[in-house]
């Protein structure tokens, strides 16, 4: 279980070009910052515990978006992924040991290399909905996105 959560300001989205660890699924594309639920932590608790890990910013509150479960034939991988979006937080951004964190005009946002299934939660972002979907992949291709209707 993981957490991806999207940081917000007035037209601007904070996105981690994922660039400095070796042998990193992630390596070359922009994603949300997040990652693995710790024992006992509640998704919520994750997402706070990973901003700030990876950014410095301290976040007051945060809105639950919904949930990805991803599967990876490839790999024979299965997670599934609490995405959270906040406009609530505070502190100075540090360097992030994952990759360089930027923040991204929201129009050019489409424009950045990232999985093939984020534009689909990126916009999430942008109504008041809980989502649920399945994402399947194989290769590092998006094979299907499979939006549950809550």
């Amino acid at each position: 279980e993981t957490t991806l959560i999207y940081l917000h300001r007035p037209h601007q989205t904070l996105m981690l070009l994922r660039n400095k660890k070796k042998d990193d699924l992630n390596s070359g594309k922009w994603i949300g910052i997040g990652g693995k639920l710790e024992a006992g932590e509640s998704p919520y608790e994750g997402a706070k515990r990973e901003t700030y890990e990876e950014t410095h910013y301290i976040m007051h509150s945060a809105r639950f978006v919904g949930t990805v479960l991803f599967i990876d034939l490839t790999r024979h991988y299965e997670e599934k992924m609490y995405v959270y979006t906040s406009e609530d937080f505070s502190g100075e951004m540090h360097v992030c040991d994952e990759g360089e964190l930027h923040w991204i005009d929201d129009e050019k946002l489409s424009d950045l290399p990232m999985w093939e299934a984020d534009p689909y939660f990126l916009s999430w972002l942008k109504d008041e909905k809980v989502h649920q979907a399945k994402a399947t992949y194989q290769n590092d291709h998006l094979l299907s996105f499979e939006e549950t209707q809550m």
